[in-house]
């Protein structure tokens, strides 16, 4: 059959892809459909073609899974991508997403013995972040998610996945931003496209990053109001030259930096760093990274950003060096070590490859939590041969950590540990953490 745009069709889901789309296939060709679940019966309509597959959407279901959450109220956040496996139950999510893990490490590492997922202990408004896009061509501004593969906003009426303080500030901030929007749209002359909210669960901080292709001065009646009414909330301008290179970042209210609290441990996390957005599945996370580092070791935490892990497991090993090539995060972790009176680790601004290269130190293990495109392959390179015998491998992409795995397994290392996180419920993303030892 060939196909064509907005040719409607029946069809019947086989399984779910990776990424949460159900499955489908005529004349063995793919068709994946968003929002539709294994075994389900629906009429669906094409709306992006090539010679490899398809992507469509769902106009009417004709028969539903016993597993489908028939209880979703935010639907125009299932339209849009956000939360892909919203509309399945938070059980069916867990088993989905240990078969990917599982399956990804028999396929391509004949590994079988992965532990069960850990649950995130919330399934919703447990994120600490959120971006959203902004179309400012009005005075009044529209907000929320492109949809998935577009440039098309599905605009918001509530943000579920994040902290229910963090989602009703961003709607009182959008308030305020069109109450000063009226007169003149400081928001499209200033090309605002997207706004980054974080909120600290422990601490109660709320930062307010814009994202800008202009040099102009944000509102000033716009920043009066949020700190006359929000004394919480710190607000940065980062300024772009295109979309993808920052080009400077200015404070325009409060600091830089916000705290964030695991366990015991307040962390100061600069607006441009990364943190784990799960919080309380993160202590679970790193709880395990501990558990998996003998008593004394000397630890080379890779990658380290604030140096979140590096400070969290330090009071177990004897020595911690944490490398980081950005600035920023450099400063933010040496910030974190001296507040947090932590003794026995040394925070070092460089690139990973090089250090190891240039420096004789002498490793027992080696933690590293990359992006979700992976590791490079020269950085895995300079592990195996710096002759640390222990990784502690943490990957948010399973499919970019197998990738990985197998380079090691091939120079000597073998697989003694995997454990999966839902560290993103209601999304397909899943969280691993791996331990590989070489003799």
């Amino acid at each position: 059959m060939n196909l064509e745009i907005n040719q409607i069709l029946q069809v019947k889901a086989e399984k779910l892809s990776y990424e949460g789309y159900g499955e489908c296939r005529i004349d063995n060709f793919p068709i994946f459909v968003e929002s539709l679940l294994p075994n389900e019966e629906a009429k669906i309509i094409i709306k992006q073609l090539n010679s490899k597959f398809a992507f469509a959407e769902v106009l009417e279901i004709y028969q539903e899974s016993a597993t489908r959450n028939k209880h979703i109220k935010n639907t125009q956040l299932l339209k849009s991508g956000s939360a892909m496996l919203m509309h399945l139950n938070y059980d069916e999510q867990l088993k989905f997403k240990q078969s990917i893990v599982d399956s990804l490490f028999l396929r391509e590492l004949n590994f079988k013995e992965i532990k069960t997922i850990t649950p995130s202990p919330s399934i919703w408004n447990y994120r600490n972040k959120i971006s959203i896009k902004i179309d400012s061509n009005k005075n009044k501004i529209k907000h929320g998610f492109y949809k998935k593969r577009s440039h098309d906003l599905v605009e918001q009426t509530s943000y579920d996945l994040v902290s229910e303080r963090l989602n009703s500030i961003i709607f009182e901030i959008i308030n305020i931003i069109n109450n000063s929007n009226k007169k003149i749209n400081w928001v499209k002359e200033n090309k605002i496209f997207e706004i980054t909210f974080k909120h600290s669960l422990f601490t109660n901080e709320i930062q307010m990053i814009f994202h800008s292709l202009s040099n102009k001065k944000v509102n000033s009646t716009f920043l009066s109001e949020i700190k006359e009414k929000f004394s919480e909330i710190s607000i940065i301008n980062n300024i772009y030259k295109r979309a993808n290179k920052l080009q400077k970042g200015e404070i325009l209210l409060n600091n830089m930096d916000i705290n964030f609290q695991l366990n015991e441990l307040i962390l100061s996390v600069n607006s441009d760093a990364f943190y784990q957005v799960n919080e309380l599945q993160t202590i679970n996370v790193y709880s395990d990274i501990k558990d998996l580092i003998a008593r004394d070791e000397k630890v080379l935490d890779a990658f380290s950003g604030v140096s979140s892990i590096g400070i969290f497991v330090a009071n177990k090993a004897s020595k911690i060096t944490s490398v980081e090539i950005n600035d920023l995060s450099t400063k933010s972790a040496k910030k974190n070590i001296v507040q947090n009176k932590i003794n026995n680790l040394e925070i070092i601004n460089e690139d990973v490859k090089n250090f190891l290269l240039k420096h004789q130190y002498s490793f027992d293990s080696i933690i590293v939590d990359p992006p979700r495109n992976g590791l490079d392959i020269d950085v895995i390179n300079s592990f195996i041969n710096s002759k640390i015998s222990k990784i502690i491998y943490l990957s948010c992409n399973p499919r970019t950590l197998v990738r990985d795995l197998k380079v090691f397994v091939e120079n000597g290392y073998h697989i003694e540990y995997v454990k999966p996180y839902d560290m993103f419920p209601q999304t397909p993303h899943a969280e691993c953490l791996v331990l590989l030892k070489k003799n």
